[in-house]
């Protein structure tokens, strides 16, 4: 096995375990705070997305370097829509993390800064998600060319017993980027700005790490379109395989160390026999703190 994919093993493996208690908790204490009424489903919907794109970047950009998963390339060479799935959802869901991601920080905004709003975004909050998750769709299969003519991403050496991946024909990979990159650049300004105000540090942490990816696709632009060079765009493209794990995996871990009700009741999923945090005083806790930031920014 490569030292990366080894690395991405090291630590993605218990990622994913946190990422999983995280989710049980979350869900566990839904029923508690009205104020987590849409957070809930929206967070399960990012955990979804998170985990899938993690798996979806082993079988699409790692595992084709091991010679143990030969038999899955050799299976997708012969079947090579398989390919193009994988392709494609290596684009959608880098689309859909900055989606949930904005959901979650505008969830927080309007229950903590926009109280009167709270109705409706209960009621239309799936409508929004839908309607971007169906243009990013889209988007992504034109701007990523997958309506033009292609070949197989995964090319079999003999010699080596090995596979390669190569570029499809017709891969719009210098405009791909670019989109990624704006679409980037847009999402960190638009919570940026949301952030100041909703103060939720989840989704906060999630924004800073969703920054660091954007810069690194900036970097892998400017060294693949604007100013050519192979050695740079090779270290690149491994960084971003690293930031791309912070990004799908990092929420999980995010949630369970910032101080609250969800990492209370982790303690209870995972510590059941030596919690003892009664529901009422972690309902008024969170309560108050929320009442107390909503007086704050109306004091401003």
């Amino acid at each position: 096995m490569t030292v990366n994919n080894l690395v991405f093993i090291c630590y993605g493996v218990p990622l994913v375990i946190v990422y999983g208690i995280s989710l049980i908790s979350v869900v566990s204490i839904r029923k508690r705070f009205t104020t987590l009424t849409t957070f809930v489903p929206i967070y399960a919907l990012t955990a979804a997305v998170n985990l899938l794109t993690y798996v979806n970047a082993w079988l699409a950009l790692r595992l084709y370097q091991e010679q143990f998963f030969n038999f899955y390339y050799h299976f997708v060479n012969q079947f090579f829509i398989l390919s193009l799935v994988h392709q494609y959802l290596v684009g959608l869901f880098y689309f859909a993390q900055n989606i949930n991601s904005s959901l979650l920080t505008i969830d927080r905004f309007v229950y903590i800064v926009k109280p009167n709003w709270v109705d409706k975004w209960r009621i239309h909050w799936w409508k929004v998600a839908a309607s971007l998750y169906a243009l990013v769709g889209v988007l992504n299969f034109f701007v990523a060319g997958f309506d033009s003519y292609i070949v197989s991403a995964y090319i079999y050496n003999e010699a080596t017993d090995s596979f390669i991946m190569k570029t499809r024909t017709g891969a719009r990979i210098n405009v791909f980027i670019g989109i990624e990159a704006i679409t980037g650049i847009i999402f960190v300004v638009f919570c940026a700005t949301i952030n100041d105000r909703s103060f939720f540090f989840i989704s906060l942490t999630i924004f800073i790490s969703q920054s660091c990816n954007i810069i690194i696709i900036a970097m892998y632009f400017y060294c693949y379109v604007v100013s050519y060079n192979r050695q740079v765009l090779s270290i690149v493209l491994i960084d971003m395989l690293y930031i791309s794990d912070v990004f799908s995996l990092g929420p999980g871990l995010y949630t369970l160390l910032v101080p609250g009700p969800i990492r209370r009741a982790t303690v209870r999923v995972v510590l059941p026999a030596t919690a003892r945090i009664s529901p009422s005083t972690d309902t008024q806790t969170s309560l108050t703190s929320i009442s107390g930031r909503i007086k704050l920014y109306h004091q401003k």
